[in-house]
């Protein structure tokens, strides 16, 4: 008798799954997928019945022990490289990684170039240079001030 209260009591304490999957990884892939429906948002935030499928799919083969690459595999070889929401890193999807830190540093190198432009034209005028004002302009400038007070 203590044995089947111990079993039971083990039983009641297990996954209930040899395959448990957290939902957080299911998460992951419903974000890392696009949904076919639109082409336009993930799985994860798209509401068609389509993208709805998918996350359950996704559940499915998560319960039954498959791995994110599979499930990513599964739907590459349905779909075609499309549905991935990120690049690969191999082939022309590098340059989605690369291609943004090349732009940085010639945006830098601009604005570095511009700098050093205005700083150099910034020395060749003197600090303590006045400019010449002819008498007649002083004049005149001396009686719009007389007539503004």
């Amino acid at each position: 008798m203590r044995i089947l209260i111990f079993l039971i009591l083990i039983l009641s304490f297990s996954t209930g799954s040899a395959f448990a999957y957290s939902e957080e990884t299911a998460k992951n892939l419903e974000n890392e997928l696009i949904a076919p429906c639109c082409w336009a948002k993930s799985v994860a935030s798209e509401t068609s019945s389509v993208a709805y499928e998918m996350r359950e799919e996704i559940r499915k083969m998560l319960a039954e022990g498959k791995t994110e690459q599979q499930i990513k595999d599964f739907y590459v070889q349905k779909y075609g490289k499309r549905i991935l929401a990120a690049p690969e890193m191999e082939g022309f999807g590098i340059a989605a990684y690369v291609a943004p830190w090349i732009f940085l540093l010639i945006g830098l190198g601009m604005i570095y170039l511009l700098f050093e432009t205005y700083r150099k034209k910034a020395k060749l005028i003197p600090k303590n240079e006045t400019t010449y004002v002819s008498n007649e302009m002083q004049t005149r400038i001396n009686e719009e001030i007389k007539k503004v007070r």
